[in-house]
């Protein structure tokens, strides 16, 4: 375990999104162990809409940690069916992370870096899965249906040709 112990998430709504429960005043602070994984609790969305969050830490401030004190921007998409799309953005960095990430860096040249609790992932990968499902039921299903209704030659042939099969003589 690092020096830092115990580090203070803060959940912000931006606007007026919902939050979960124990904020106050549309903000709430966590405590979690270092190195492990974090949660607010559950949000209850009551509408559809675009909801946008703001999570940072509190720096404790000591010297011989670079503490990380990115703030991430967290936007929940609710759709009419009740499902969620959630996406993360890093302030400063214009790739998308997958999950929230704090990474402390230790000024003593012989310590590794210090990695602080993360949250669930977006869940693009979901949309992947579901196509690749859909894929693998549709060749099941045509590869059923080539053995259920096979093709007979003689119900293919032309009409307008010649039937060679029969001789007549």
């Amino acid at each position: 375990m690092s020096k830092l112990g115990n580090i203070s998430i803060i959940l912000e709504s931006l606007g007026n999104a919902p939050m979960p429960y124990g904020a106050v005043n549309g903000k709430m602070l966590i405590n979690a162990r270092d190195g492990c994984v974090f949660s607010f609790g559950e949000i209850y969305f009551s509408k559809p809409g675009i909801y946008e969050y703001a999570v940072s830490r509190e720096i404790n401030g000591f010297n011989d940690v670079a503490e990380d004190d990115s703030v991430y921007k967290v936007t929940v998409e609710v759709f009419n069916d009740g499902t969620t799309a959630v996406l993360y953005h890093k302030e400063g960095e214009t790739a998308k992370p997958d999950s929230i990430e704090y990474v402390d860096k230790s000024t003593d040249i012989d310590k590794k870096d210090v990695k602080n609790g993360t949250i669930v992932k977006t869940g693009d990968n979901a949309l992947i899965y579901k196509y690749i499902i859909i894929f693998f039921a549709a060749l099941i299903i045509l590869i059923r249906c080539r053995f259920l209704f096979p093709i007979n030659k003689a119900d293919s042939a032309n009409p307008a040709l010649p039937d060679h099969n029969n001789h007549n003589i």
